[in-house]
């Protein structure tokens, strides 16, 4: 539990999903509330690499998490297929097998 963000007087808790490619859930990482979500993305991930044996991985992340230091980490990974951002209801595809999509 952790504190609001949006100063809500109740603790909330964030939540990290992990799919296959049917949407059927995987495992999830639960949060605080009050945790950037920028410092949620990599434990989650690495975590994920490491308890399961997935083949290539598609990241679709919010503005919150597409920090400098997250995306370095996604690329670095080798087995990241492909990063979708979601911004403002619109859908952007940024990366995708090992090149940069304008």
């Amino acid at each position: 539990k952790g504190v609001s963000k949006e100063h809500s007087p109740d603790p909330i808790v964030q939540m990290g999903l992990f799919m296959d490619t049917n949407g059927i859930p995987i495992t999830y990482k639960l949060f605080p509330g009050n945790a950037p979500d920028k410092t949620t993305l990599i434990p989650a991930l690495s975590r994920i690499q490491r308890e399961y044996s997935l083949g290539r991985i598609i990241i679709v992340a919010d503005k919150g998490l597409t920090t400098g230091d997250n995306i370095w980490y996604i690329l670095s990974a080798k087995n990241v297929l492909c990063v979708v951002l979601i911004w403002r209801k619109e859908q952007f595809l940024l990366w995708q097998d090992g090149e940069n999509i304008d």
